[in-house]
């Protein structure tokens, strides 16, 4: 017991005597001159910049440490790279033989400050640039006899933050956290070659023009390059990374000399795009959400083959993708294949609840001045399905709260300038908007100086046809447009559900006619004080019901058992000027009939005069339930009134038209004075003259017609 005890003491005390020695040695030899001269002097002699060191400790377990380690921006005290600490791992043996062996690096909360300049050139361009054979000669005389072997296995970075600024790019500035375990090896002069783990994390990236930035996209993943320091060149053997556990792949190669070159081909294999949600976020329009999944594929170029100019080409392969947005949700399928100057879309699918449509087209010069052409073939498309009640009605039904802040004052739609064109057409089998279902729908448009022109749009429904066509000028503050449309056999009904909620369920019928129109403006005042146009129709087989214009006519009228105004036929014209309509028509049915003429403003103020005629079935009612009764006339067998129609659409007035009535009765009085003055009313009676009856004078006659 006694012996092994000795044995172990003598083995401890050796290897203290050793360590001692080592340390002793080590800190003897590895001085702090010598370090400081080497490490400053090889620095800025390779890297042409001034190289600031602090305090420099030396220990054989844990290496060479210097504390605040910087490197400074070309002509200034700015530093370009500052560490807390930079530690240095040597080999042991070697440093007996007075050789100094490094085979790991550590850079422990470092700051690297990265900035592109207007020119394209960055703040570490210039860096490596000057050193030569000279330089590393005196590198050697400079160090004081410390021969040293770079021979670095490991580079490993802690809590590394690189700060990038591009303050005349897109991307405007950045901060990136950095960890990686780097392992290098020198296989000949001025080459590296590298392979390693790492993991970046993008803090936040404040991108140009968008006010949503970038923040907490974390990658990670494992590399292997080769560095060239002679040509400037890194080759990416391999490159495998999870992006917000997006994998992409990637392999090429990085020239950084000047100018910048490349060639490198991107692979995402299908992915799901709820995670690609994180990286591009920034770039939807707010509440914007992706499901599905989608894969890439990207080979990029930047050479002198190319003329310094980057190019590339692409394909993005959807398997039915979907973009969410304020209850829209269509669903892709397809593949889109792009170049600097061509997006082509080949036979992309679209989904949509039960209705799917095939869209085909390309963007030329989108990078320039976009040509675009965009088809869509469809058999069947549901547009309410596609878009949300609310949407499709022109906003939402909601209310909003009681005390809710006052809307921003509306302004006109704003000019567009823009050299982009686009055209393209649209065939639907069945096509349904606003509940009215559209068959054999075929349109074409075009977009060229700022004007969007339909030049065809046709389509039947199970009663008729359509015909429109239209302009609208955007190069103007509000806009300007013209249209000029006709239809055949449309029924009222599905004109006034689909586009006049208000009267839905009151109009009823088939309507045939024809329109132009013409105005300027994008808000409700404007577009109603700038809308002229002129038009005539003509409806068969309606009725006007559950309408206050026509309810309160018939109680008027005394017809209210009728509940409803028949249109077995109705014909009239319209001009639109001056934020008015003058109208003139007539409705009639077998025993009804409406002749109209008058105006309705823009502010659904009425001002028609109407001449009702009743036929004998409906005379017997107006005499007995209506107070009008003493304003009737008769008519070839029809009983009259004349109306005036005032107020409002939903709030009409009536009363009699007393100046139809004054003037039916001046031509009135005119007749009988006539007759009585030339003796014509004995002989249309058959009788003779000399037989009239005693005191039927002429001024009887007055007397009695105006009593």
């Amino acid at each position: 017991m006694k012996t092994s005890l000795k044995i172990a003491l003598a083995l401890f005390l050796v290897v203290v005597l050793l360590i001692g020695g080592l340390t002793f040695f080590a800190k003897s030899y590895l001085t702090d001159e010598r370090i400081r001269t080497y490490i400053v002097d090889t620095a800025e002699k390779s890297l042409g910049r001034k190289v600031g060191l602090g305090a420099i400790q030396v220990s054989i377990f844990k290496g060479i440490s210097v504390k605040d380690f910087e490197i400074k921006e070309k002509a200034s005290e700015t530093p370009f790279v500052k560490a807390e600490s930079f530690v240095l791992k040597y080999q042991l043996l070697p440093l007996l033989s007075k050789s100094l062996v490094i085979d790991e690096l550590q850079l422990v909360n470092a700051r690297l400050r990265v900035q592109k300049n207007a020119d394209g050139t960055f703040n570490f361009s210039d860096i490596g640039r000057h050193p030569g054979k000279e330089g590393t000669k005196g590198r050697q005389s400079d160090t004081q006899g410390l021969p040293v072997a770079l021979n670095v296995r490991s580079l490993t970075l802690k809590n590394t933050v690189m700060e990038y600024a591009e303050p005349a790019g897109k991307l405007l500035k950045a901060r990136i956290l950095i960890d990686a375990d780097l392992g290098i090896a020198s296989p000949s002069s001025g080459m590296i070659s590298s392979a390693g783990h790492f993991r970046l994390t993008v803090a936040e990236a404040v991108l140009k023009d968008n006010p949503r930035p970038l923040k907490d996209l974390s990658a990670e993943g494992a590399y292997q390059i080769g560095l060239n320091m002679s040509s400037k060149r890194v080759d990416i053997t391999e490159f495998k990374a999870d992006i917000a556990k997006v994998p992409v792949t990637m392999k090429g190669y990085i020239s950084y000399d000047d100018p910048l070159s490349f060639a490198l081909d991107l692979n995402m294999p299908e992915t799901k795009l709820a995670p690609i949600q994180q990286i591009v976020g920034p770039f939807l329009p707010a509440g914007t959400a992706l499901d599905g999944a989608a894969s890439l594929a990207v080979s990029a170029e930047q050479s002198a083959t190319t003329g310094n100019r980057m190019t590339f080409k692409g394909q993005l392969l959807m398997n039915n993708a979907a973009v969410s947005a304020k209850g829209f949700r269509p669903v892709l399928s397809g593949t889109v294949r792009f170049t600097p100057d061509l997006i082509s879309l080949d036979k992309i699918r679209l989904v949509a609840g039960e209705s799917s449509a095939e869209v085909s087209g390309q963007v030329r010069e989108y990078a320039k001045t976009p040509v675009i052409r965009l088809d869509i073939r469809a058999a069947s498309l549901n547009v309410d399905a596609l878009v949300p009640a609310a949407e499709v009605a022109g906003g939402s039904t909601k209310e909003g709260p009681a005390g809710a802040a006052p809307k921003k004052e509306e302004k006109e739609f704003e000019p567009v300038q823009t050299k982009a064109r686009a055209e393209g057409s649209a065939e639907i089998g069945n096509f349904i908007f606003r509940g009215v279902a559209i068959r054999n729908f075929r349109t074409d448009y075009a977009f060229r100086d700022n004007v969007f022109r339909i030049s065809s749009m046709t389509g039947n429904t199970l009663s008729g046809s359509f015909r429109l066509q239209a302009a609208v000028d955007l190069s103007t503050r509000g806009t300007t447009y013209t249209m000029n449309a006709d239809t055949t056999g449309i029924k009222l009904e599905d004109i006034t559900a689909a586009f006049a909620p208000k009267a839905k369920d009151t109009l009823y019928g088939v309507l045939s006619g024809k329109m132009e129109a013409s105005g300027a403006g994008s808000l409700a005042a404007s577009i109603k004080r700038n809308l002229k146009g002129k038009g005539a129709f003509s409806v068969k087989d309606g009725k006007i019901r559950n309408a206050k214009v026509s309810s309160g006519l018939l109680a008027f009228l005394g017809l209210q058992d009728l509940r409803e105004i028949p249109m077995d036929k109705a014909d009239g014209s319209f001009t639109i000027a001056d934020s008015t309509m003058h109208l003139t028509s007539m409705i009639s049915s077998r025993d009804l009939i409406l002749d109209e003429k008058g105006t309705i403003g823009m502010d659904e103020r009425l001002d028609l005069a109407i001449l009702a005629k009743a036929s004998e079935k409906l005379s017997p009612k107006m005499l007995s339930q209506s107070s009008i009764s003493q304003f009737l006339s008769e008519e070839k067998g029809w009983t009259v009134i004349p109306l005036k129609v005032g107020g409002t659409v939903t709030n009409p007035s009536y009363g009699i038209d007393m100046q139809y009535v004054g003037k039916r009765l001046q031509k009135k009085a005119g007749e009988e004075i006539f007759k009585a003055l030339s003796g014509d009313s004995g002989k249309k009676s058959g009788e003779e003259p000399q037989k009239k009856k005693k005191g039927t004078t002429p001024d009887d006659l007055l007397k009695g017609f105006f009593r």
